[in-house]
């Protein structure tokens, strides 16, 4: 009497909502990495060019048996009484084949002293 009805159990079906939850969240889940593949690929980084060095073919000229320094800057204050030059903005300083980059750089000409910051 025990027919092959009763050798198994019936395998349990998801409910018609539980499978198109399954599969909306599936779909969401494609297109999703889809936009997030595209939006990484169009972000690029463009990071400022460096000025070109000046030219080291020609020997620096001297004043006092000492090669000068090429100083450019947005802005160049004299400071007479505390023997001070300070360079402010975007400073390159170029001497003797080296380069120094900072935002300000004060010259204390009684110490012979360079503070970069």
């Amino acid at each position: 009497m025990a027919g092959p009805a009763s050798a198994r159990p019936p395998a349990p079906r998801l409910p018609r909502r539980g499978a198109a939850k399954i599969a909306a969240v599936l779909s969401l889940l494609v297109c999703g990495g889809f936009f997030a593949s595209t939006a990484a690929q169009a972000q690029k980084f463009s990071f400022p060019e460096r000025p070109p060095k000046p030219p080291a073919a020609a020997p620096a000229p001297q004043q006092n048996g000492q090669p000068q320094m090429l100083v450019q800057a947005r802005e160049i204050d004299y400071d007479y009484s505390n023997s001070r030059v300070a360079a402010v903005g975007n400073v390159q300083i170029y001497y003797r084949g080296s380069t120094i980059e900072a935002d300000k750089v004060v010259y204390n000409q009684k110490t012979k002293r360079l503070h970069a910051e």
